[in-house]
């Protein structure tokens, strides 16, 4: 059986809690592999240590101490998911460095939604970390897992409220994650925000042209996009050119 390459820790001392996260994991994510399932807080700092899982759901009060000690005492900090009944710890969570904070009972909704924006940021934290051994593929999300992408060939990404939308020469894909979450992983293979609105792949600009604000650029596929006042000089040193 192939191991995923992706393990989680469950640590709440309610058993039906961890139960339904137990549930929902196989249900959504069944190529998880969870190597931790406990409500005690020392064996929990053990297990977390020696494993150490990709990601991490984590109650706030347990015996023998609490969600945020045992952050503290770890050797290494997991990507974070507070999953408690007490709505008063949101601010001490994001202290702490969360990711997200999910309020009990849960929702099959929102945990599903959650598990699949933190997965992605993995898998494409993992992928940048082995760009320079020439692997150029960025992680989507996808109703059954992710889907892996080549880079070069999208064209440009497009700003839509909390979501975006990603466009090829032939196709558009909406996507679950906010254009700035896309240019922090897209920087490092030759994508420039040149606006707002607008994360462009530098390899597939054609033409420049004066206008309106800092002007616009002609994309391969014909596609003309702004570029903001701001993003112009960027734009040129990108180009080794003088504005």
């Amino acid at each position: 059986m192939k191991r995923s390459r992706f393990k989680v820790a469950i640590v709440d001392d309610e058993k039906d809690a961890r139960g339904m996260v137990q549930l929902m994991l196989k249900e959504y994510f069944p190529e998880l592999d969870v190597v931790c399932d406990t409500g005690n807080f020392r064996e929990a700092l053990l297990e977390i240590s020696r494993h150490k899982p990709h990601l991490l759901f984590l109650d706030v009060e347990m015996p023998g101490g609490n969600g945020f000690e045992l952050l503290e005492k770890l050797p290494f900090k997991p990507t974070t998911v507070f999953i408690t009944a007490h709505d008063g710890y949101a601010i001490r969570a994001i202290r702490a460095s969360a990711e997200d904070y999910i309020l009990k009972p849960l929702n099959r909704n929102e945990f599903r939604e959650v598990v699949e924006r933190l997965l992605c940021g993995l898998a494409m934290n993992e992928e940048a970390e082995h760009s320079t051994s020439g692997v150029r593929k960025i992680a989507l999300p996808s109703l059954s897992g992710l889907s892996f992408v080549g880079v070069d060939d999208i064209l440009y990404a497009e700003a839509d409220s909390n979501y975006t939308v990603l466009h090829w020469e032939d196709k558009k894909e909406v996507v679950c994650r906010t254009l700035g979450q896309f240019e922090e992983d897209l920087n490092s293979f030759g994508f420039l925000r040149v606006h707002h609105k607008y994360l462009i792949n530098l390899n597939h600009v054609k033409t420049y042209h004066k206008g309106k604000g800092g002007g616009s650029v002609v994309l391969s596929n014909q596609c003309s996009i702004p570029v903001s006042v701001r993003k112009k000089p960027e734009l040129f040193r990108a180009f080794a050119l003088q504005g």
